[in-house]
């Protein structure tokens, strides 16, 4: 997880009212936090919105396969796929791909 991602579920807890220590405790035994530098400048050719180039730099860096995401508009699908051998689509188009699994 992006450290910048871990800010915004802090905000989330906050306007929500729900305890921070609970979040703290998840994260530190499920995730890895990650610190992001560079990333408008190494990433920003893969993204429409310059506010979206963060997921695709922790995407990258966490070795993902997928990235799953509601708003995919703004990402250049296929460029990520064809650099970045990463494959961007909706939850549903994932559950989707999964049930074909099947």
């Amino acid at each position: 997880m992006q450290h910048i991602s871990l800010e915004e579920l802090e905000q989330v807890c906050d306007r929500l009212g729900i305890n921070k220590n609970k979040l703290a405790e998840v994260v530190k035994e499920k995730l890895n936090v990650v610190q992001l530098k560079e990333v408008k400048k190494s990433f920003k050719n893969y993204t429409l919105d310059s506010d979206d180039v963060h997921i695709i730099a922790g995407a990258k860096k966490a070795k993902a396969k997928y990235l799953l995401s509601y708003n995919t508009k703004d990402f250049k699908i296929d460029k990520i796929f064809q650099d970045l051998s990463i494959v961007v689509m909706t939850p549903a188009s994932f559950l989707q791909y999964l049930r074909g699994l099947q």
